[in-house]
């Protein structure tokens, strides 16, 4: 503001007509206005008590972290695609038969309501929060959800989401709590 800008200016002219004086007691009774006060006691501070700036670092540093995560898993994932085609191929070439890797998650729909459905398959759907008709959940497949899954199938559409297709239903659909608030997620908050 302009009344900063006049103190600084002030203070600037009472150091010159010090500095001409050549009196180094008339130097140090200059008074410094208050803004630069501020600023050197910030710079004495140690680096803990500097609060915005550390919080900025370790989200600079958060976001760096998590485009390494995201850039290792798509190597990953790409590595693995291109293992499989060449396992497909050299059984192809071979005439034998390939056993891929099996998917480790499953997006798994409602399709019917609440009328009509046995005890079990119900509490199957209630225990993966699928309450409604057409919610949808993602599902980490080890032999005991494939199970339950079996058990719901006739109340349920599942199959495996592509990695392309697992992103656009997060960013498109996908919420986070934070501090009790639901949050929308998109691309890069």
């Amino acid at each position: 503001t302009q009344s900063t800008w006049d103190t600084i200016f002030r203070f600037l002219k009472d150091m010159k007509a010090a500095a001409a004086k050549k009196d180094s007691k008339a130097v140090a009774e200059v008074k410094k206005p208050a803004t630069m006060e501020m600023k050197e006691k910030a710079k004495k501070r140690p680096p803990s008590l500097r609060r915005r700036t550390l919080v900025r670092k370790k989200k600079l540093e958060l976001r760096k972290e998590m485009k390494k995560r995201a850039l290792r898993h798509s190597i990953e994932y790409e590595k693995r695609v291109k293992a499989d085609v060449e396992v497909l191929r050299e059984a192809a070439r071979d005439g034998n038969f390939a056993v891929l890797q099996q998917p480790k998650l499953a997006f798994v729909i409602r399709t019917r309501g609440v009328n009509g459905i046995p005890p079990k398959p119900r509490k199957i759907m209630q225990l993966m929060r699928l309450l409604q008709i057409n919610n949808g959940v993602f599902v980490r497949l080890n032999k005991a959800s494939l199970n339950m899954l079996r058990i719901a199938d006739p109340y349920i559409a599942w199959g495996y989401p592509s990695l392309a297709t697992v992103r656009k239903m997060v960013y498109k659909r996908g919420h986070a709590s934070l501090n009790g608030k639901r949050i929308p997620l998109t691309i890069m908050q």
